[in-house]
Formats: structure tokens, sequence, C-alpha cells
């Protein structure tokens, strides 16, 4: 090869050599940007918020029971109260209260009408008044099946949305790896295309310095 083919070769190499270079730069900065995308999903998977299934004990609802009123003999317990439009003489508000008991394993119900409560400061009936009778109220609390029923299913939706956001989450990440594998077998090949490019630099150079020696020592 003469002087001036192998000067053409050599800058045709280092042109080669400067594009891979920057296809290089090109790949690192994308999977650099794959990088981020990637920390910014497990950021999103670390801040998501795991239901939690609600516990029995959590659900208790408070209830009254009032004792030896009208015609039931023990604890009766008031399952409803509806006010009035009626009210006292001195006007205070009167109330229509359902009672249920148990009689003879059999559970029945009482309504009363016009009946007058007492309320404490807490907000909590201490007393109930019907046909000029007072009765004192006594204030438990029992498991609320219905309260728990909206909670267990409210944790079902939500463990359906934490699921399908999970599943989005590792998805893109899954696509996020396959695309930086894609550019790290191109990231190699380019290296080892650099390499060759490189070696043959490296030959040209040495024939273009012995073709320099045996110019000059021609005209010498």
């Amino acid at each position: 090869m003469g002087l001036g083919a192998s000067q053409a070769r050599f800058l045709t190499l280092t042109a080669r050599k400067t594009n891979i270079e920057f296809q290089g730069q090109q790949i690192n900065q994308q999977r650099t940007t794959l990088a981020n995308q990637s920390s910014n999903m497990y950021s999103q998977m670390l801040n998501l918020q795991v239901p939690t299934m609600p516990s029995r004990d959590q659900f208790q609802k408070t209830v009254y029971t009032v004792s030896n009123i009208d015609d039931i003999s023990g604890d009766a317990k008031i399952s409803s109260i509806t006010k009035s439009i009626n009210k006292t003489e001195e006007g205070k508000s009167l109330y229509t209260i359902i009672l249920s008991y148990t009689q003879d394993n059999e559970t029945l119900t009482k309504v009363l009408s016009n009946v007058e409560l007492g309320i404490s400061q807490n907000a909590r009936i201490t007393s109930l008044t019907f046909d000029g009778k007072s009765y004192p109220v006594a204030a438990g609390s029992e498991y609320d099946a219905a309260a728990y029923e909206d909670a267990e299913n409210e944790y079902k939706y939500q463990n359906i949305l934490y699921e399908q956001r999970l599943n989005t989450i590792n998805s893109s990440l899954s696509i996020l790896q396959d695309e930086d594998k894609k550019l790290e077998l191109r990231l190699k090949q380019l290296d080892t295309e650099q390499n060759a490019v490189k070696t043959e630099m490296d030959s040209i150079k040495e024939v273009i310095k012995k073709n320099i020696e045996t110019t000059f020592k021609t005209f010498a």
C-alpha cells in the first residue's frame, strides 16, 4: 500500500473511530436515562401503601340497654332512635325508639313513642322517660358487623388497586431492563469494532512510518 493510499485509509479509520465513540456516548446517555427511569420506578414501588386487613377488634359500636321497662322483663337493647315532631311542654325533643329483647328464646321488638332522653355532656344516653317514668340506660359496646364488612370490602378494593399498580411497575421495569440489555450488547459490539479499528490504525501507522523512512532513504 502506497503512502497516499495509507494516509487515505488512516483518515477513513479515524473518522470511523470517531463515529464509533460518538455512538458509544449516545448509548451511555440512553442507559443513564433508563437507569433514572428504573430508579423512579423503584421509588414508586417503595412508596406504594400496602393495604392492611381490618381487625374485628377495631369495629365496636356503642349499644344502650334499659331494664324492666313497660311490660318487658329483663334487659332490652335500643336498636333504633328517631326524632319525633312532638316536644314536651318545656320544649324538649321527644323520640320514637325501637327496643329489641329476647323472650322464650325469641327475639322481639317493641316501639315506644314520645320518649324523652337524658343525654350526658359526652353525648351518651343516660336515661329515658316513658309514660311518666324514668329508666336508667346503660352503655356498652358490641361488634359492629356492618362496619367491619364495609372495611373488608374497602380492603379488597384497595388490594386489587395495589396489585394492579405493582404489576404495572414490574412490567415497566422488565421493559426497561430488556432495553438496557440491548444497549449493553450494542455497546459491546461497538467496543469490539473500535478495538478492530484501533488495531488496523496501528498497523497502518507502521506502514506509513516505513513508507516515510523508505522515501527519505531514496532521496537521501
